[in-house]
């Protein structure tokens, strides 16, 4: 017999530490995400899902 799923559905994200750039940018497998200018020079976590 199968079992009934979950009630909440598990995590399936990953965090990453990146430094925001010059332009206010990130960069995250090939691509480049913005992030307000503010933080330019910060390191930030980003959470990668599906």
């Amino acid at each position: 017999m199968l079992r009934p799923l979950p009630a909440v559905p598990p995590d399936l994200g990953s965090w990453h530490q990146v430094s925001v750039h010059r332009d206010c940018h990130v960069s995250f497998e090939r691509a480049l995400y913005s992030v307000p200018c503010a933080l330019v020079g910060k390191r930030l976590w980003l959470r990668a899902t599906d």
